[in-house]
Parts: C-alpha cells; sequence; structure tokens
C-alpha cells in the first residue's frame, strides 16, 4: 500500500481527515529527517511508529471511502446513484426514460457507469444548477464570445483613435484648451473696441436724455449680440495681446 493518499482522495476528505492527515504525513517526515541526522534506536523507532500511523490511518480511510461501481444490475440502483451524484430525475421520468431507450442495458441487463454517465449529461439536468450540463457549457462559451466581442470592439475603437491622432484628426488636450484661451482673449478684445467705437454712436441714438435708457441698452445688446454672432462662426481670429 501506498504510503500517501493520492490528489484526488485527499481532496474527498472532510477537512478534519485533512488535518490528521497533514500531522500524521509530517510526522513520518520530521521522523525520517531526524534519524537521518541522528541515527539512533530511538529516532528509528520514532520514525517506525509514525510510519504505522500513516499506514493505519491511510488504510482506514480507503475502507471508509464510497467506491464507485462500474455497472449497475438494476434501474432502481441506476436511479439511486444519479440521485446521489446530484441530478434531477424523478422515478416516473427515469423509468419513461428507460421505455424511451434514453438508457440502454448491456447485453447481460446491466448498466455501464459509462451509459449512465452519458445519459445523464444528454437527459437530466444538475440538482444545484437546474441546468443540463449542455446548456451551461453553451452558456459559457456565450459568455466567453461576449467578452472576446467586448474586447474586441474596445480594441477597435482604440486603433480607430490612433489612426485618428495620425491623421490629425484629434488635437492634443492642451492645444485644444490654448486654443479656446485665445478665442475667449480675442472676443474680450473684439467686444472692448466695439464698445468703444460705439459710444458715440450711443449717446447720439439717446441724446443724453435718461428715460431713453432702454433704447441705450437695446443698442448695447445689439452690438454685443452681433459680435457673438461672429465668433459663433467657424473662422480663425488674430489675437493681438498689449501690454498695460
Amino acid at each position: 500500500m501506498a504510503e500517501q493518499l493520492t490528489d484526488e482522495e485527499i481532496s474527498m476528505l472532510s477537512p478534519a481527515l485533512k488535518v490528521e492527515h497533514t500531522i500524521r504525513y509530517n510526522a513520518k517526515i520530521t521522523s525520517m529527517q531526524a534519524y537521518n541526522s541522528d541515527p539512533t534506536v530511538a529516532n528509528r523507532k520514532n520514525w517506525d511508529d509514525a510510519s504505522e500511523k500513516l499506514i493505519a490511518f491511510i488504510s482506514l480511510v480507503r475502507k471508509s471511502a464510497p467506491s464507485s461501481p462500474e455497472t449497475f444490475s438494476s434501474k432502481k440502483e441506476v436511479l439511486e446513484h444519479l440521485l446521489a451524484d446530484g441530478w434531477q430525475i424523478g422515478q416516473s421520468q427515469f423509468y419513461a426514460h428507460c421505455r424511451q431507450m434514453l438508457l440502454r442495458p448491456e447485453k447481460d441487463g446491466h448498466y455501464s457507469l459509462k451509459a449512465v454517465e452519458k445519459y445523464a449529461a444528454i437527459n437530466l439536468r444538475r440538482t444545484e444548477t437546474g441546468q443540463k450540463v449542455n446548456d451551461r457549457l453553451d452558456r459559457m462559451q456565450e459568455e466567453r464570445m461576449e467578452v472576446e466581442l467586448a474586447t474586441a470592439k474596445v480594441k477597435l475603437t482604440q486603433q480607430e483613435h490612433d489612426l485618428g491622432i495620425k491623421q490629425s484628426k484629434f488635437i492634443p488636450r492642451d492645444d485644444f484648451e490654448l486654443a479656446i484661451v485665445g478665442r475667449a482673449v480675442a472676443f474680450m478684445a473684439h467686444l472692448n473696441h466695439t464698445i468703444q467705437s460705439s459710444v458715440p454712436d450711443w449717446i447720439d441714438i439717446v441724446s443724453g436724455d435718461q428715460a431713453r435708457a432702454a433704447d441705450l441698452v437695446a443698442a448695447i445688446s445689439e452690438a454685443v449680440e452681433q459680435r457673438m454672432g461672429d465668433f459663433a462662426a467657424d473662422v480663425e481670429f488674430d489675437v493681438i495681446l498689449e501690454a498695460n
């Protein structure tokens, strides 16, 4: 008998048994290393004792482990196995499936484990998910394709953006913000010039009459709106900054 459980056997252990297995296995390794470092009779005895305890533990685990039969002698055994293995199936439905030959016996009348597992995977749903194995695989494949499509779209968008930069369809943010500031400065300069140059005309409009303030406001607003309209057009402006 091998003095170590396989990974599959360990995965089937309860948490408590996993801990016990680790303790016994480590005890054997530690005592073996102690004997190799100091080959005394006492250390040899400790090594043998630890090995025997590990072998006894492994033997007990393997005797207690449920075995999976390779064949089933009756439909009842097959049904019990399916339910214990986590498949959704009722007795009436199972026997109906057998009558429909969805599950066929071997020549000797027994049902092979391989045939039972194939029948379950194709026709039954898992208790924990309520889905067929093939349905779940199809859904996983669909989700993976959706992720791949989304990734491809992101990659395409990035490539289009990079191409736009190379073709000068985009400008750096700093250049854009500088252009906005320049346009604002130009607008204020032109507006100030308009006001200063239009003051004589505005005074003439109202003839210094306070009662005609509304006419003055209307004239100024009209001049401002005209300048606003000029700057709404897609044209270039020369900005001249003069020192105070």
